[in-house]
C-alpha cells in the first residue's frame, strides 16, 4: 500500500524556529539561537559545527566547504616512468590532507579546481565572525565520493604517463568552514 507523500517541517533542534529550506539545500544556521544544523536523510535534522574563515569580509557572501582530514593509500602504475616522477604521487599522499570539497552548486570543473587548489595550499582556517553564506546543496552523504573525484583528478594531471591508480581514501567527519 503505498503511503502518502508528508511534509515534515524543518525545525531547529535546539530552539524549535522553523528554518526556512530551499529545495536543495542540504544545512543552515539557525536565525534565531545560531545553531548549525544539517539535513541527514535518515535521521532528519542534526547539530553541525560551522566554522568561519577571518578573511571574509564583514560585507560578503561566504562560500561553504565540507572539509575532513584525508589519508590516502595509493598505488600507481605508469607507461615507461621511472625516477622521481613516478614517485611524486606517493610522496605527495605520504601525509594526511585536508579535503576541501565545495558545498555550494558550481560546476563539476570549479569543483575539480577549487578541490584540487585547496588540497595542495590549504585555505588559512583562522576562525573569524559568522556571516551569510551561499546555499549548502552538497550532502554530507556525496562529499566522499566527490573527495574521491578530486584524488582521481589530482592524479591524472600529474606529469608521468598514468597506466593504472588504486587507492583508498579514509576521511574524518566532515565540517563546514565558510571562506572567501
Amino acid at each position: 500500500m503505498d503511503r502518502p507523500v508528508e511534509l515534515v517541517p524543518l525545525l531547529c533542534i535546539k530552539c524549535s524556529t522553523p528554518v526556512p529550506a530551499g529545495v536543495d539545500e542540504r544545512a543552515w544556521v539557525c536565525a534565531n539561537c545560531g545553531q548549525g544544523l544539517v539535513l541527514d536523510e535518515i535521521t532528519g535534522l542534526k547539530p553541525l559545527d560551522i566554522y568561519y574563515s577571518a578573511l571574509i569580509p564583514s560585507h560578503q557572501t561566504g562560500r561553504p566547504f565540507w572539509m575532513a582530514e584525508g589519508k590516502v593509500t595509493l598505488k600507481r602504475e605508469t607507461y615507461g616512468s621511472s625516477g622521481k616522477s613516478g614517485r611524486e604521487g606517493e610522496e605527495f599522499w605520504s601525509v594526511p590532507r585536508k579535503f576541501f570539497v565545495p558545498a555550494f552548486s558550481c560546476s563539476l570543473e570549479d569543483m575539480l579546481r577549487l578541490g584540487m587548489d585547496y588540497l595542495v595550499r590549504p585555505p588559512d582556517l583562522n576562525p573569524g565572525p559568522p556571516v551569510s553564506f551561499q546555499p549548502v546543496t552538497l550532502s554530507t552523504e556525496d562529499f566522499p565520493a566527490a573527495a574521491e573525484f578530486v584524488v582521481v583528478a589530482l592524479e591524472a594531471g600529474r606529469k608521468d604517463k598514468i597506466r593504472k591508480l588504486d587507492f583508498n581514501l579514509e576521511l574524518s567527519t566532515p565540517c563546514l568552514w565558510i571562506l572567501p
